[in-house]
């Protein structure tokens, strides 16, 4: 099973579609963590309006992701939304809100906060799950391939290495652009590795 995290910076990116018919395409047990798009961005332009907590601004970004993956299944229907990961074949995004919202299963696990985004929350998943692989779909180019440089070039946030150093499976970044590569390496790298 591979998790893959689409940033939210994709959604202003028009090849978010061809992402998406890829993924499910492929002959892969792939579970789509979204990140929060413009819907986090209206979290983060509430949190500034009204002084927003940190975990209330958390658990409203959560609800931004899982508008995300709404947006998603709508441009990709073959698609479903699971709230269990492990739960399903093929390609699926998952929901969040259950496991992630005060009172869910995973309450506690995670810092509630801005420093906890949607890359952190991907690699959480990708432990809980027994994930064989992360990859991490980004707008931004990967610079430098050291993980521990990668929230000082604001790649990931704050938490991700403390997440990522536990993770005994391979991290891959790829750019918005790299579709192509990401559906060779995931046919002929991974089938074999993983």
């Amino acid at each position: 099973m591979i998790v893959v995290k689409i940033g939210g910076s994709l959604y202003q990116n028009d090849v978010l579609p061809r992402w998406l018919a890829m993924l499910v395409e492929l002959s892969a047990d792939v579970v789509i963590v979204a990140g929060g798009g413009p819907f986090a961005d209206q979290v983060r332009a509430a949190s500034q309006r009204w002084s927003l907590s940190e975990a209330g601004a958390h658990d409203m970004a959560i609800l931004a992701m899982q508008q995300f993956s709404y947006l998603m299944r709508d441009l990709e229907p073959r698609l479903t939304i699971t709230e269990d990961a492990r739960q399903g074949e093929g390609a699926r995004l998952w929901a969040p809100n259950q496991l992630l919202l005060p009172g869910g299963l995973a309450n506690g696990t995670l810092e509630r906060s801005w420093q906890t985004t949607s890359d952190t929350i991907a690699a959480w998943l990708a432990s809980e799950i027994g994930a064989s692989r992360l990859c991490l779909i980004k707008s931004k180019r990967l610079e430098d391939s050291d993980i521990t440089n990668w929230e000082t070039t604001d790649l990931v946030d704050n938490n991700f290495s403390k997440l990522a150093a536990k993770l005994t499976v391979p991290i891959d970044i790829y750019h918005a652009l790299d579709i192509d590569a990401f559906a060779r390496d995931c046919d002929s790298n991974w089938r074999a590795n993983d």
